[in-house]
């Protein structure tokens, strides 16, 4: 038995049905083939990298006017790294080996009577881990982590916390319209948010030599 045999276990098809086939919503209908596809809008990576970047504002008036730019282009590339990285670990170190068949695929070739409603495009490739869900959890994770660090008490932005959110709704759009199963948005999910943590690792190493600290105490400027 294969890899791809043994993640077909029976609570991941219940679930893939009961969030597929027996839950229907005209309105889901109507937004998860968009949410789903939410990173091929032009506006969406631009406007993820603006807020993370914003939090470093916070901390410019301690910085250089050098020191603040560098640190401001490291900090934007840490939120594209971990995406892309996290990309890359989903697929060229996943998902090729592991090459799960997709729930249309499983119906057309394993199981005729298995239910699927596919509510968006065909798609072809392998289904684990779910690429979507390892990029839009690794832009949540690296947002949280740059806003704990512009945070002079290391807390999480609310902003953040709706990334998540935002990542957690792609990835039950992706059972929703049929194009993986529930194991591959956990799995795609939890592999984004261990390489983004392992990326900020690094940047608080190279932040903190660069003399740009987090958990800074506030100080009393009439003190």
């Amino acid at each position: 038995m294969n890899m791809s045999s043994l993640l077909h276990n029976g609570f991941d098809l219940w679930l893939f049905q009961a969030l597929n086939s027996d839950f229907h919503s005209e309105l889901l209908d109507a937004i998860a083939p968009v949410l789903t596809d939410l990173h091929q809008q032009t506006w969406f990576p631009a406007a993820i990298l603006i807020i993370a970047a914003s939090f470093l504002a916070t901390k410019r008036q301690r910085l250089k006017q050098r020191e603040f730019w560098r640190n401001l282009a490291l900090q934007i590339a840490f939120v594209g790294v971990s995406a892309g990285l996290a990309d890359a670990v989903a697929y060229r170190g996943i998902k090729i080996w592991v090459k799960r068949d997709r729930p249309e695929a499983y119906q057309r070739e394993v199981d005729p009577m298995y239910p699927v409603q596919l509510r968006t495009h065909s798609h072809s490739g392998y289904s684990f881990p779910s690429n979507h869900a390892a990029n839009t959890f690794a832009l949540a994770r690296s947002t949280q982590i740059l806003t704990q660090i512009a945070s002079a008490t290391g807390r999480t932005h609310p902003a953040a916390w709706a990334i998540y959110a935002l990542a957690t709704s792609v990835g039950l759009s992706r059972v929703y319209v049929g194009v993986h199963w529930p194991s591959d948005v956990l799995i795609g999910g939890l592999i984004g948010w261990l390489v983004a943590s392992g990326l900020g690792w690094l940047l608080r190493r190279r932040l903190r030599s660069a003399g740009y600290s987090s958990h800074e105490r506030k100080t009393d400027p009439s003190s």
